[in-house]
């Protein structure tokens, strides 16, 4: 009798709400609204609490409750927005769909631990990836005499043609690297 009553539990939990995410794999960060996504089944009650909790009460002195009773029937995503004391940073935190704000033992799903941590970019956004510069070929002068005075070995340089050819090469190193910071 005890094994069935454990297996009827274990069906009925397994059609009921699930949280996708957070997750163990793709947690949240510190900064601005974060997703909380889930699925129901259509026995599943239509509204419901999220609450963000963490076991380890030095990182988390108390749960928070993010959404109030939130519609899991219109949509299967809610961003939440931070506790009024912003994101905490950890491991170990949990999301929880309870039945209300005064009802907060009354669990319908729990997602798996994840972590709040601070994004991966630099304050002003820009990748830490080092640029590397690819060098430019100038062409060697031409070996013969030449009208505009471009290099030839009668004629006198042309101090105007090289540094036009200097200029544009740094110009391209310039666009170059420009290009590589926009992406």
């Amino acid at each position: 009798m005890h094994a069935v009553s454990v297996l009827l539990a274990l069906a009925a939990s397994a059609c009921a709400y699930q949280v996708n995410q957070p997750n163990g794999v793709k947690g949240w960060t510190n900064v601005g609204p974060q997703p909380v996504t889930w699925t129901r089944v259509n026995t599943d009650p239509s509204n419901f609490t999220i609450v963000l909790t963490n076991q380890n009460r030095a990182i988390f002195p108390q749960d928070q409750v993010l959404t109030a009773q939130q519609d899991g029937v219109v949509t299967d995503t809610v961003n939440c927005n931070p506790p009024s004391a912003g994101w905490p940073l950890g491991k170990s935190f949990r999301i929880n769909f309870v039945k209300s704000t005064e009802e907060q033992n009354t669990i319908y799903a729990q997602s798996n631990e994840f972590e709040i941590a601070t994004p991966n970019v630099t304050s002003s956004g820009v990748s830490t990836t080092p640029i590397v510069a690819t060098p430019v070929a100038v062409p060697p002068p031409s070996s013969t005499n030449s009208p505009t005075g471009t290099g030839g070995s009668d004629s006198p340089p042309d101090p105007n043609g090289a540094a036009a050819i200097m200029a544009s090469s740094g110009l391209m190193a310039i666009l170059g690297a420009a290009v590589i910071l926009g992406a």
